[in-house]
């Protein structure tokens, strides 16, 4: 039998911050490469233990258009995960919001009993590694860093 808190008895929880909107419908290229590298991730663990969490809230580019987490949620569904394995985080927008609203929504979903692998690029785990760890106290977490993404501006404003 496997210990409750071993490694192999986790869920493990993919979480996908969003950039930004390329255009009304499409994802920008930052956060399609962060479903790739998340993709990635997945592809080293049990499919039975692994879900999904697109994070962008209900953020719309604008009014009547899908939010961006329904994007990355599509984008996903394109790659082949099943729509069950998705859990869209509508609350929240920016660092701190998204890693506290995903935070109370994964409590929920795996009290104690879950490692969430957050993907994201460099820059941003710059600035949302201390939220995040100081949020998720109840997880295991695994930073993934997505090199080459973002711009100058991006970056400084992260910096």
């Amino acid at each position: 039998m496997i210990a409750p808190d071993a490694p192999e008895s986790r869920k493990h929880m993919i979480v996908i911050p969003p950039c930004h909107f390329e255009d009304p419908n499409t994802l920008c290229g930052t956060t399609i490469a962060r479903i790739e590298e998340a993709l990635e991730v997945s592809r080293r663990l049990d499919p039975a233990k692994a879900w999904y969490v697109p994070l962008g809230g209900a953020v719309p580019y604008y009014k009547g258009s899908p939010p961006l987490g329904e994007l990355e949620a599509h984008k996903l569904t394109e790659r082949g995960i099943q729509p069950d394995r998705i859990i869209i985080q509508r609350e929240g927008c920016g660092t701190f919001a998204e890693a506290r609203d995903a935070g109370r929504r994964i409590e929920r979903e795996c009290p104690g009993r879950c490692t969430i692998h957050l993907v994201s690029s460099d820059w941003w785990l710059t600035s949302g590694e201390p939220v995040w760890r100081n949020i998720m106290h109840f997880a295991r977490l695994d930073f993934v860093p997505v090199l080459g993404t973002g711009g100058r501006k991006t970056r400084r404003a992260y910096a």
